[in-house]
C-alpha cells in the first residue's frame, strides 16, 4: 500500500474530507470519505475516521491508500487522441466538450469510460476516477496523462504536488496584458457569491501562475500560462481577475466585448505543452498537442485583422 503525507496549505480549518477531495486531483470526495471510515487516514498523528473532522492550517496528515478494488466505470467505445502510450501511461490530448470522469450530472460518456475500453489495465486508486491522474475542466482541451497501474499513478501524482511535471497552456485572452510576461500569486477560494466560481480570496489555496503573450492582435492576445499550483479553473480565474478572461468563458466574463467571436461554444484553452521525466523508465518526456480545429479557427481570424 501507498502512503501520502501531507502539510495542510490552507489559510482556515476545512473539513478533512473536503481538504482531502481538493488536493488530490485524483481522488473523488466520495473516495476520499470511504477512506476515512475504513481508517486510512491520521490527523495530528491520531487515527482520523469522521469525514467532517477539522484540519487546521499547518497541520500535518496522513492516508494509507487501501489495496485496489475493480473499477466501478463501465468501459465505452469513445474516440480518443492518444498521442503517447507505453506499459505504464499513456497521455491524450482531450478534445473540449468531453468530461473526464463520471460524477454528478455526467454518470457515463466520460474521458474515464473511453480509457477503460482502449485499455485493459488503467490504475485504480480511486475506483471511480480509473487511470485519472490530474484533470481538465469539460471545455477545456489538451494534454492529460493516465496511468496504467497504481504506483505508476502514485509517482506521477507525487511529482505533480513536487512541480516535477511542466504544464503549458495556450489561452486565447480579451485584450492584452501590460507586460509581456508575469506572474500572478494568489489565494483562490469558492466564490462566496456564487459556489459555482472560484475567486480570488483572502482565506483559501495558495495558487500560482506565470504567463507569456505569444502574439497579439487586435483586441485579444495569445498567451502561454505556466501552472505552479493546480487549483480547480486557476488559469480561467487568474487571467479574469487580471481582467483579461479566457475568450469564450461564459463563467468568468469572456463573453464581454468579443465581437466578432460571440458564437464561441466554449473557453479557448488549450493544455498545449508537458515535459516531465518517466516516474518508471526515467526517460525525458516531451510532448506537444496541436490545437483543435475550432480554437485554430480563432486564430485564423485574428491573424488575418493583423
Amino acid at each position: 500500500m501507498d502512503k501520502v503525507e501531507l502539510k495542510a496549505d490552507i489559510e482556515e480549518p476545512m473539513r478533512v474530507d473536503v481538504y482531502l477531495a481538493e488536493e488530490l486531483e485524483w481522488a473523488s470526495r466520495s473516495t476520499v470519505q470511504k477512506w476515512i471510515r475504513e481508517g486510512c487516514v491520521r490527523l495530528r498523528g491520531k487515527l482520523c475516521t469522521k469525514p467532517g473532522k477539522k484540519v487546521f492550517p499547518g497541520e500535518e496528515l496522513s492516508l494509507t491508500i487501501p489495496p485496489s478494488e475493480p473499477s466501478e466505470v463501465i468501459p465505452e467505445e469513445i474516440p480518443l487522441d492518444i498521442v503517447y502510450e507505453d506499459d505504464y501511461l499513456a497521455v491524450v490530448n482531450k478534445r473540449p466538450g468531453l468530461v473526464v470522469h463520471p460524477g454528478a450530472g455526467n454518470p457515463a460518456g466520460t474521458l474515464a469510460n473511453g480509457l477503460l475500453y482502449y485499455f485493459q489495465n488503467l490504475s485504480t486508486i480511486d475506483t471511480l476516477r480509473p487511470g485519472i491522474v490530474h484533470r481538465l475542466d469539460k471545455d477545456t482541451s489538451g494534454l492529460l496523462i493516465t496511468a496504467k497501474d497504481n504506483h505508476t499513478h502514485w509517482k506521477l501524482a507525487e511529482m505533480i504536488a513536487e512541480k516535477q511535471v511542466t504544464r503549458l497552456y495556450w489561452g486565447i485572452v480579451i485584450g492584452s496584458f501590460e507586460e509581456v510576461r508575469g506572474r500572478i500569486e494568489t489565494e483562490l477560494g469558492r466564490d462566496p457569491g456564487n459556489r459555482v466560481k472560484m475567486a480570488v480570496v483572502s482565506k483559501g489555496k495558495h495558487a500560482v501562475t506565470s504567463w507569456e503573450t505569444l502574439e497579439e492582435f487586435t483586441g485579444f492576445s495569445l498567451v502561454r500560462f505556466r501552472l505552479f499550483t493546480g487549483r480547480t479553473h486557476q488559469i480561467r480565474v487568474h487571467a479574469s481577475y487580471m481582467r483579461h478572461p479566457i475568450l469564450g468563458d461564459r463563467l468568468y466574463g469572456g463573453m464581454s466585448g468579443v465581437e466578432p467571436f460571440q458564437k464561441v461554444e466554449r473557453q479557448m484553452l488549450h493544455a498545449r505543452e508537458l515535459e516531465f521525466i518517466h516516474p518508471v523508465t526515467g526517460k525525458e518526456i516531451s510532448l506537444t498537442a496541436p490545437l483543435f480545429p475550432d480554437m485554430e479557427d480563432v486564430l485564423k481570424k485574428l491573424k488575418a485583422t493583423v
